[in-house]
């Protein structure tokens, strides 16, 4: 049932809820160039111009950004093994067309040779590896028949999405120091996770998934760094009350 929904969201996605103007749209937006420029920017301003909160905010961006990146990269991804969306059809549609053509090619023959019935046999099973290794069903090649790839191919594993967990775990991290403007970011990121499937690089569940992953670790970072400020400001509280009551008695003697 969710993979049934899965499929029928990128197919519609991808496929039917298109236009030439959203595709440079969302093909400019998915580019990891595009956004150096305002990491850069915004990298300056926190330093520069936001003071002590500015800085705060950047050290924990790299926390939450490195530790989704890594999480997703290093340890989801290979563990889940699921094929990119661009990648799944790239090398069964031309042997299964391959296939067809040569079965075609041998009913047209009176007699065949083993040498035929052997190439024959070696292409089925090769099919059929594709088929059971990438789990395809007839569903499954109807949504990804005519994917439309903006932005290539991408790399081999899909879930999750990067692109994702790295940008809603910079918009949890910064919507919590900056609340005023705290729908610019979720805005950028909810656009720049949805670009992911309209170029057809990852499933809706993919974007989900990485949505929540970096929703997580952004506000853990929030948390852990409120959690050890508080108990900083109680060790400077308890150690203010311990050093005080001295200072009467050193006055009395003097």
């Amino acid at each position: 049932m969710l993979t049934r929904i899965d499929l029928t969201l990128f197919r519609f996605i991808n496929q039917e809820w298109t236009h030439p103007w959203l595709d440079v749209f969302f093909t400019f937006i998915t580019q990891e160039e595009t956004w150096i420029p305002v990491a850069i920017f915004l990298s300056l301003y926190l330093l520069i111009k936001g003071k002590k909160k500015g800085r705060v905010t950047f050290c924990l961006l790299l926390i939450a950004f490195s530790l989704s990146d890594l999480t997703a990269t290093r340890l989801i991804k290979p563990a889940v093994k699921r094929i990119r969306p661009s990648r799944v059809l790239r090398e069964y549609i031309p042997l299964k067309k391959k296939q067809e053509s040569f079965q075609a090619y041998i009913t047209t023959l009176d007699s065949i040779s083993p040498v035929l019935e052997d190439s024959l046999q070696m292409l089925i099973t090769q099919v059929r590896h594709y088929e059971d290794s990438l789990s395809l069903t007839p569903e499954k090649i109807n949504a990804l028949e005519h994917i439309r790839l903006l932005d290539g191919y991408g790399g081999k594993w899909s879930f999750p999405s990067n692109h994702a967990a790295n940008f809603f775990s910079i918009a949890a991290v910064l919507t919590y120091f900056y609340r005023k403007r705290r729908f610019i970011p979720w805005i950028i990121a909810c656009l720049v996770a949805y670009s992911r499937v309209y170029v057809g690089k990852h499933y809706p569940l993919d974007i989900l998934a990485g949505a929540l992953l970096g929703f997580a670790i952004g506000r853990l970072v929030c948390v852990f760094w409120q959690a050890w400020l508080y108990k900083r400001i109680l060790a400077k509280q308890r150690k203010r009350e311990i050093t005080s009551p001295e200072k009467p008695a050193e006055k009395k003697l003097n």
